[in-house]
């Protein structure tokens, strides 16, 4: 009940629309978070990590979960004739763990994902499949940052940190808050210091640049790592060309600084200050978080988005659809996501499948 009302408050707010628009985005594409599942369970049981799907479960894509997500995105047409489409939000490089280690762990080195492709036995064929995805209008690349790490602080403890090292040892950066000490250095975008700032501001561009030389295109939306950045940087997003910012109900301002900024609300539509779209997440479809019963609770959801006008954006995070640890886990989430779509089509026949570029521009021109 709790929720539902949280549900109905945050749906009053914001943009509204007659129209039937769902939108699915899906975080961490291109992140190496585990190599396998030795690692894992090394890691859970020495403690260094909490016992959470996306430490038991969350790996690089391969060619077969491309063509598993293609498979199911294809089974469903919206009253337009359009299949489902997935706003895949990249991360386009990972740490390069032998580079760095041959420079005694002082300076930051990174692999583009599609490198990191290359390194995993049994990969030739997923970049194609990636393509294919794209190519049907399957997959809709959008930006989440040049990596999912706050690589300044993370090269400055990984000398002074014996957790960090042991995960360093076993290609693992991924730390939730808490884990190697109360930093998440999974926030990518989060800073301390202008100077901080400044590399942040580099690493963000340098991201972008490799985003469209791997997709040919500049990405219109963009999403924090953990949704965590300082509200000055929506003026940075703007100049480099973004047209839109996804996020989730609340915005975390940061972590690491000593000012102590509140987390903030945040509605959809446009941003007062700048030429930018604010999406908001309205919907969570996570199947690999627990035995929750995913589809009664997303269609719930997205029934009260659209009761209240609201175009239904849903969360839904890699760790869901890959199968690299566990095919058990892509193929449960798929099931679950293929009779979300059908029940989704059948309970509402006038349902628009967009992306999230997509709904920036409809928002934008409304």
């Amino acid at each position: 009940m709790k929720d539902l009302l949280k549900s109905y408050y945050f749906n009053l707010q914001g943009w509204k629309t007659s129209r039937k628009i769902l939108v699915i985005e899906s975080d961490d594409w291109g992140a190496e978070r585990l190599a396998s599942k030795q690692i894992s369970e090394e890691l859970i049981r020495n403690k260094w990590v909490s016992n959470t799907n996306y430490n038991c479960l969350d790996t690089l894509e391969s060619a077969q979960d491309y063509y598993a997500m293609i498979e199911v995105l294809s089974s469903v047409k919206d009253v337009h004739s359009n299949h489902a489409v997935l706003t895949a939000n990249y991360v386009v490089s990972n740490p390069d763990y032998d580079k760095i280690a041959r420079n005694k762990s002082t300076t930051y080195y990174y692999l583009p994902f599609t490198e990191c492709y290359e390194k995993v036995k049994g990969s030739e064929n997923t970049q194609t499949a990636m393509q294919q995805a794209i190519d049907n209008k399957l997959f809709v690349p959008q930006f989440h940052g040049r990596e999912h790490l706050q690589t300044y602080l993370w090269i400055k403890n990984l000398g002074q940190s014996k957790v960090l090292q042991a995960g360093f040892e076993r290609n693992f950066f991924s730390f939730s808050r808490g884990e190697a000490g109360p930093l998440s250095y999974l926030s990518a975008f989060d800073y301390e210091t202008e100077e901080q700032r400044v590399d942040l501001l580099q690493r963000i561009q340098d991201g972008c640049r490799l985003f469209q030389s791997t997709f040919g295109f500049f990405p219109e939306t963009i999403i924090a790592p953990e949704n965590t950045y300082n509200s000055s940087l929506l003026f940075d997003f703007e100049k480099m060309g973004f047209k839109g910012i996804q996020g989730s109900r609340m915005q975390k301002q940061t972590q690491i600084s000593n000012q102590n900024l509140p987390n903030l609300p945040r509605k959809l539509g446009a941003y007062s200050q700048q030429n930018l779209v604010s999406l908001v997440r309205n919907v969570t479809f996570e199947p690999s978080a627990s035995n929750k019963d995913f589809v009664s609770k997303a269609l719930g959801e997205i029934a009260v988005a659209f009761m209240f006008n609201k175009p239904a954006v849903i969360c839904s995070h890699r760790v869901n659809y890959v199968g690299g640890i566990s095919e058990i886990n892509r193929n449960n989430s798929l099931t679950q996501l293929r009779e979300l779509l059908k029940q989704v089509v059948k309970k509402w026949p006038t349902v628009e499948f967009m992306s999230s570029a997509q709904l920036s521009r409809c928002i934008e021109e409304n």
